[in-house]
């Protein structure tokens, strides 16, 4: 018979402060991500198999800025986690997806210099979350599968690392 009317009430002075920092961050993470990307111009983990594998699914493929800390772990004095050096290039499936992922906690990076990702680092795996089986009663063993010389170029690996990569590049699948 009738319709239900909702009054929409102005957002007070509050609400409007705080819509404005949203979009003031929002706008500074999006303009960090970007130099990310010009940075890094190609993800950067190492033989990843989402470039080699035709039978990757082409969402894994998708290039995406990884933080190195979770936006609610602080980051710089000004509470700052979205800054070009603190963040990364990785495929989704080494970002989000995979078992051997950022956000699973068993893939990390090392810095090498004093400036974090826009120098080189050092790619780290937890080898249990690789291996369950083989590591079925350790906790967490990390291990270096890659080391790069300047940011985006890894150097030479020896034959334990190109296995462990090798691994990691079959499990995209």
């Amino acid at each position: 018979m009738g319709y239900l009317v909702r009054c929409r009430r102005k957002a007070g002075p509050t609400a409007r402060r705080r819509a404005k920092k949203r979009r003031v961050v929002s706008a500074e993470e999006r303009h960090e991500k970007e130099l990310v990307r010009t940075r890094d111009k190609r993800r950067r983990f190492p033989r990843c198999g989402c470039l080699t594998n035709r039978l990757c699914d082409a969402m894994k493929r998708v290039p995406t800025v990884s933080h190195d800390f979770h936006k609610g772990m602080g980051g710089d004095p000004n509470g700052r986690v979205s800054i070009a050096a603190l963040m990364i290039l990785f495929c989704k499936w080494r970002h989000q997806d995979g078992r051997v992922s950022r956000h699973a906690g068993t893939l990390r990076t090392q810095y090498l210099t004093p400036d974090n990702n826009d120098g080189p680092v050092a790619f780290e795996v937890d080898l249990a979350a690789l291996y369950p089986g083989r590591y079925a009663h350790s906790a967490v063993v990390w291990f270096e599968v890659g080391r790069e010389l300047e940011p985006g170029t890894i150097g030479p690996t020896n034959e334990e690392q190109d296995q462990v990569l090798a691994d990691l590049a079959e499990m995209v699948r």
